[in-house]
């Protein structure tokens, strides 16, 4: 693989010495060229090396671990900001999973220092074409913690709970290009071993938006439209919700809660018969509720507290039975 990405790494110097993509499109004020240049250290794994799977069950990747070119997006004679991102489709049978990791590798740059702004994006997207929308599910800015084209930047984010249908467009915007200041300079790493034709540039006629809505005003395009095949070295990392598992009652414990059940059903069964009889109901106590209070008041024994009223249902029966009463007479 690494001898591969070599023979790639070749490859991608001679194409980068000829080949410039210009975009012709009405509304920049110039036509953005987007080149692709080969990145030095190719042929060689990039650090750290993913996570186990027991950390992080949910490992969105498109790369082999190797970068060999990196991406510009040039306006004029200046650098210009733009995103790259990846498409992912979640794991089989996975709906609902929280995203935790975001890794990129930048390329090695002069312009691009440790310290340096970036813009980390994440949208979902329904029906897996960017061309026509997708949710924006979050921004993060960071900072650049390695810019040598071998190490990536591990950025831990606030747990970013990801559900429904579609796929996972995990993206990175250059916040340290200076649009029509910078002088050219790739800021995008780019594995060109074995394309998977899930890799975008999105460019708008400004710096990107603090909320980059998708599509952009000026261009949306797939790197392998370009010329450029490849997978930007952009990953995602997340866990799976927890399941609680409900513990299963052997006989002696069912045999146990059967007999916790009926204790329980014996006890306020005789709380009940023990209630005094001067608390019932009856024509007279139905009445008033002073006569309830006066007749507790008068209990050798008073509970805690006074006897409740009658329900309002007794008292309408009550009231019933004694206006039939009168009426008989």
């Amino acid at each position: 693989m690494r001898d591969m990405r070599i023979r790639r790494s070749a490859m991608v110097t001679a194409a980068a010495l000829a080949l410039s993509v210009a975009l012709a499109t009405s509304t920049l004020a110039a036509s953005p060229r987007v080149e692709l240049a080969p990145l030095g250290g190719a042929g060689i794994d990039a650090t750290p090396p993913p996570p186990p799977t027991a950390a992080f069950p949910v490992q969105l990747m498109l790369d082999d671990d190797g970068a060999e070119g990196s991406i510009s997006v040039t306006v004029g004679n200046a650098a210009q900001q733009y995103l790259a991102f990846n498409r992912f489709t979640r794991p089989v049978s996975v709906d609902l999973f929280w995203l935790q990791q975001i890794w990129v590798l930048f390329p090695e740059s002069p312009a691009i220092a440790p310290g340096a702004p970036a813009e980390l994006v994440v949208y979902l997207d329904a029906d897996g074409d960017p061309a026509n929308g997708a949710a924006l599910l979050g921004t993060y800015p960071v900072t650049v913690q390695a810019a040598d084209g071998n190490t990536f930047s591990v950025y831990s984010i606030p747990p970013l709970s990801i559900s429904g249908a579609g796929d996972v467009l995990i993206g990175v915007i250059d916040r340290f290009v200076a649009s029509g200041t910078t002088p050219p300079t790739g800021t995008a790493a780019l594995d060109t071993t074995a394309s998977q034709g899930r890799s975008w540039l999105a460019v708008w006629t400004t710096d990107p938006p603090a909320s980059p809505a998708l599509p952009p005003d000026a261009l949306l395009i797939r790197t392998d439209e370009l010329g450029f095949p490849g997978n930007f070295m952009i990953r995602g990392f997340g866990t799976l919700p927890s399941v609680v598992e409900i513990p299963a009652l052997n006989p002696v414990g069912l045999a146990g809660l059967g007999l916790l059940l009926a204790a329980t059903g014996a006890w306020l069964l005789g709380r009940r018969r023990s209630t005094p009889s001067s608390w019932r109901c009856s024509p007279a106590l139905a009445g008033s509720r002073r006569a309830l209070r006066r007749r507790w008041s008068s209990t050798t024994s008073p509970p805690r507290r006074p006897p409740p009223p009658c329900p309002a249902r007794a008292r309408r029966s009550l009231r019933a039975r004694g206006s039939s009463a009168r009426n008989v007479i």
